[in-house]
Order: structure tokens, then C-alpha cells, then sequence
């Protein structure tokens, strides 16, 4: 099976993502991981696909955190 994961955040938010795709890799799926281009290197280092995005991460925290009520 052919697997996209998307995810946008910090480092923090993208590392459990790959962590999930290592493992449907290693049952025989085909993984790829869509996210912003700073974490490709990160990515590929995994073994992983990588499919960039246009977004920037810290942007991202602002939108989410201000519903949220928090600051970075």
C-alpha cells in the first residue's frame, strides 16, 4: 500500500509521524512523508519519501496557538 502522511509543526510535531512510517515500512507499505522542505534531509535520513509543501512551520504554531490561547 501506497501511504501519505501530512503534517506541519516543529520538529517535535513531524518525528512521531516518521516514527509511524518507519514502522508501516518495515511491514512492506510504501511511505511517504508531506511537510515543509526544512525537514527533508530529517526525513530521507529515515528511509523514508519525502513530498514538500509550501508551508512554514513557525507560521503554522502561530494560526494553531492562537486558538489555542498559547505563545511560542
Amino acid at each position: 500500500m501506497n501511504i501519505n502522511i501530512a503534517t506541519v509543526g516543529s520538529r517535535g510535531d513531524v518525528q512521531p509521524y516518521v516514527a509511524l512510517g518507519q514502522g508501516l515500512q518495515g511491514v512492506g507499505h510504501r511511505v511517504q512523508i508531506v511537510t515543509d522542505r526544512v525537514f527533508e534531509d530529517f526525513i530521507r535520513r529515515a528511509g523514508l519519501g519525502f513530498i514538500p509543501v509550501k508551508v512554514d512551520p513557525h507560521k503554522a504554531l502561530q494560526v494553531i496557538c492562537s486558538f489555542e490561547k498559547y505563545t511560542i
